[in-house]
């Protein structure tokens, strides 16, 4: 349920600041959020993660920066 909820933290707050990209279950039972967009907006989300509340605090964070590649239209979710 975490996972599922944590999704929808991140589709919001993507739509809400105008960010693009997916967040999606991997097999091992973590969640891969791509995102695309405003450097600054991005870390605003991270740095939310990271200092937690309730169970989010469990979160582990691996961070991967590519070049901007403006692939995609909108904030998916897949499962």
């Amino acid at each position: 349920m975490q996972n599922f909820l944590f999704r929808i933290f991140a589709k919001r707050t993507a739509n809400a600041w105008g960010l693009k990209g997916y967040s999606k279950n991997l097999d091992n039972g973590r969640v891969e959020i791509v995102l695309e967009g405003e450097e600054s907006k991005i870390k605003k989300i991270l740095d939310y993660v990271k200092s937690g509340s309730g169970d989010t605090k469990k979160i582990k964070i691996d961070l991967k920066e590519e070049k901007l590649k403006g692939e995609f239209k909108n904030f998916e979710i897949y499962t």
